[in-house]
């Protein structure tokens, strides 16, 4: 009922912008505290405007009550601007140090999720493209740099201060980041970073990717402070727009209709939405966290497993939470280390990035799969034991793969 309630409210606040109204029954065992946190997260003087025939666009107050006095049989509908959050806020002293020599027993999780069972048979995710949706990607790591996808378009003729490609955005030769609107990724925070060097770790270095030859397009939505949903849309858009198959968000926010809309409209792509569930223990679903609490068939929300096969302590869960990953002391890269330097972090935010590197892997394997029959074969695979949570299995998933999409010769 409180969820029920939650979305009712919301959409009066919308309709209010638009010019209705709408009435609201509350029953006396509901709370409003997520209708608090969303008046929190309102941006000063920031509506979203929802246009019938065009991109949506972000405006004052001021402009939004002219938009709906003047424009409105043009307008589906106008709502604040809500700040995200990372689904794992990541200072420098959360990491705990790992040493500058890592070795692969440091990296226990390839062998809990059987990584190998792809790269023996020259799997590595060759050529598929995973767009990191986060606080963007220190571009000059050793272990990242040559793993990054380039905008041929763009570096056609180098950075010169033009749009080469007519997207609207200069030099977005790597990506874009979209809290300064320039091509320069400034990864503060070190999270868009470390989920990266998850993903696709050079397969020449110690800290090894799950698909070490996938590529990267790095996009920054937000910086320590978090981002806003407008921010948050572009930066999916502009991923889709790039040719990204698999699309890792590690964030979340529970207020925003833009989002709701925007994923609902993407549910008919092929590519793949990987999402953390969020490092607090409550069922996302109930709580309509966006965007793990969505249900699509190119959708895959992801919670956190410890060593031994049990969800994490800290993780979301709930049945729009389908699979989980190890979680819990991943050792990571972050953007001041070195080539052989690697830091223990934990989060679901890592869960995802495993999933995404193994959603890589599978694609490389079987390119004649269309992102959910990936998904299926992420969920099938997985592996249900000593627990009743399905943990990643790429062993299995292969194993399965082959069989659903034999190879000829």
């Amino acid at each position: 009922m409180l969820q029920i309630w939650i979305q009712c409210q919301r959409l009066a606040l919308i309709l209010l912008f638009s010019g209705f109204s709408i009435g609201c029954v509350k029953s006396a065992s509901d709370s409003s505290e997520t209708t608090s946190k969303c008046q929190k997260a309102k941006v000063a003087n920031q509506y979203i405007v929802h246009w019938k025939n065009s991109k949506p666009t972000l405006v004052d107050s001021n402009h939004a009550i002219k938009i709906q006095k003047n424009q409105k049989a043009k307008v589906r509908l106008i709502e604040p601007n809500y700040r995200l959050i990372h689904a794992q806020q990541i200072t420098p002293e959360y990491f705990e140090s790992q040493g500058p020599q890592v070795s692969r027993a440091t990296q226990f999780f390839h062998d809990i999720i059987h990584s190998d069972a792809a790269w023996s048979q020259g799997f590595y995710g060759q050529g598929i493209r995973v767009a990191v949706v986060d606080t963007g990607v220190s571009t000059e790591h050793p272990v990242l740099r040559s793993r990054l996808n380039i905008n041929e378009l763009e570096l056609r003729r180098g950075p010169n201060k033009l749009d080469d490609d007519g997207n609207g955005l200069i030099d977005d030769v790597f990506g874009w980041n979209f809290v300064t609107n320039q091509s320069r990724q400034i990864d503060e925070s070190g999270h868009g970073t470390a989920i990266s060097g998850i993903i696709t770790g050079d397969k020449n270095n110690p800290s090894l990717g799950i698909a070490p030859q996938a590529q990267i397009i790095p996009i920054d939505f937000m910086n320590e402070a978090g981002g806003t949903e407008f921010h948050a849309q572009q930066a999916l858009t502009y991923a889709l727009a790039r040719g990204a198959k698999i699309i890792n968000n590690s964030w979340s926010t529970n207020c925003s209709e833009l989002l709701r809309e925007s994923f609902a409209e993407w549910s008919q792509q092929n590519v793949i939405f990987v999402n953390a569930s969020g490092n607090s223990p409550i069922d996302v679903s109930e709580n309509d966290f966006t965007p793990s609490s969505f249900i699509a068939p190119n959708i895959v929300n992801v919670g956190s497993s410890d060593e031994h096969g049990h969800r994490s302590n800290f993780s979301g869960f709930g049945r729009t939470v389908t699979l989980y990953a190890p979680g819990e002391f991943v050792p990571v890269i972050f953007p001041s280390s070195g080539w052989d330097e690697t830091k223990s972090t934990s989060g679901t935010s890592f869960s995802a990035a495993m999933v995404s590197g193994a959603a890589a892997l599978l694609w490389n394997a079987f390119p004649q799969a269309t992102g959910p029959e990936i998904i299926n074969l992420l969920h099938d695979g997985a592996n249900q034991e000593p627990s009743e949570i399905k943990i990643l299995d790429i062993r299995r998933s292969m194993a399965i793969g082959q069989q659903r999409f034999p190879r000829h010769p």
